[in-house]
């Protein structure tokens, strides 16, 4: 309880503090640019962009960081949820179709904040790669339990690319990748040929799962 109460405080406290800040700071920079509009001073007009599209990214990372605290997401449910609705909204702005499956006894499983958020925020950077380097036409994310364990897919039908030239698939990011996957017990792998599209997988076995009530 002790430790609930202070995940709910940070929870509040980053939202209400940090979050209000960060807001303040796009609306300046947002205002400085209209200012700025009536001179020619093209440098002033970039450093007032990069402060608004600065704050803005910390803005959405912050929300990231506050739903993996607040106690009341804890199960994977409210992953689902969350993975379908930036999922919809990221893919809609492209008009790609998504096609989203979810077992629905996953709202009993329990996950930490650390799962809730890794697993998260590599949907995230595979599904912003889907959108920069696959030229798909369509998107399918299936999650469900597999046996006892919880297994995420994220596949495309776009161009696909080469394993073995990751820098076609933002080769600093499949590192990064498979290291958060690590960091949580999951197994992160990403399968794909050119012209044969790019199915991403991520595994998080039955020991790292918190059990069911009844289990």
């Amino acid at each position: 309880m002790k430790l609930q109460l202070v995940r709910d405080r940070i929870a509040r406290d980053l939202h209400d503090e940090i979050g209000s800040t960060l807001s303040s700071i796009s609306f300046y920079s947002e205002a400085l640019k209209r200012k700025l509009g009536d001179t020619d001073d093209a440098m002033a007009q970039q450093v007032a962009e990069r402060i608004g599209s600065s704050s803005r990214d910390m803005i959405d990372q912050m929300s990231d960081i506050v739903w993996s605290v607040d106690p009341k997401n804890d199960e994977a449910g409210a992953l689902v949820t969350r993975l379908q609705a930036f999922a919809s909204d990221l893919l809609a702005a492209k008009n790609i179709p998504l096609h989203f499956h979810a077992d629905a006894a996953l709202s009993e499983r329990k996950l930490t904040a650390e799962q809730r958020r890794n697993i998260f925020l590599i949907c995230k950077e595979v599904l912003h790669n889907t959108l920069k380097y696959a030229d798909a036409r369509s998107v399918t994310i299936t999650v469900e339990s597999t046996g006892r364990a919880l297994e995420l897919v994220i596949e495309d039908d776009g161009k696909g690319f080469d394993p073995e030239n990751t820098d076609s698939y933002n080769g600093n990011g499949l590192p990064n990748m498979r290291v958060r996957a690590e960091a949580i017990g999951a197994v992160f792998t990403v399968t794909s040929a050119p012209g044969k599209g790019t199915r991403a997988r991520i595994v998080l076995p039955q020991n790292a799962l918190t059990p069911r009530s009844g289990d």
